[in-house]
Parts: structure tokens; C-alpha cells; sequence
């Protein structure tokens, strides 16, 4: 289990990087920077997560759906397919 989704499970927030993976697992259930050097944004979506109590409830509220997508069973199971399929060919 990732940090964030770990952090989600039990209550925490995390800033993550807008990347194409976390837009796909999280969706918009994230606090997100651009840039993580980029220090002024850093602060301002720190300043988000602090202020902005109707996404953090929006997100504590998905947390159930976000975490059950990618449990290790269903993890598991798609490793356990690719390598069935590898050993196949």
C-alpha cells in the first residue's frame, strides 16, 4: 500500500504530484502540486488542505472506494495473471 493510501485509510492527508497515475487512482481526491520544488506551490496547497474543509471531506468520504481498487488481493491476482500469461507464450 502506497504512503498516501495509507495516510487515506487512516485520516491523514498527503500533498501527491499531479501525475498520470495519481489522476488515475485518486482522481480528484487529492491535494495535488505541479512542481514538487516549486515552493509557492507547495505552500499554497498546503494552505488548500488546511482551509478547504468541503475536499477533505469529499476525499475522506471516496477514501473507502479509493482504497478498495487497489487492495493487495486484487494486486495479487493481476501479478498471478501476467505471470500465467507470460508462462503461456
Amino acid at each position: 500500500m502506497s504512503h498516501f493510501r495509507r495516510h487515506l485509510a487512516c485520516r491523514r492527508l498527503k500533498l501527491l504530484l499531479l501525475s498520470e497515475l495519481n489522476r488515475e487512482i485518486y482522481g480528484g481526491q487529492a491535494f495535488t502540486v505541479k512542481t514538487p520544488i516549486a515552493v509557492d506551490e507547495i505552500a499554497k496547497a498546503i494552505k488548500e488542505s488546511l482551509v478547504n474543509e468541503t475536499k477533505r471531506i469529499e476525499i475522506f468520504n471516496k477514501a473507502p472506494d479509493i482504497l478498495a481498487k487497489y487492495t493487495w488481493r486484487k494486486h495479487t491476482d493481476l501479478f498471478l495473471d501476467v505471470v500465467r500469461k507470460t508462462i503461456k507464450l
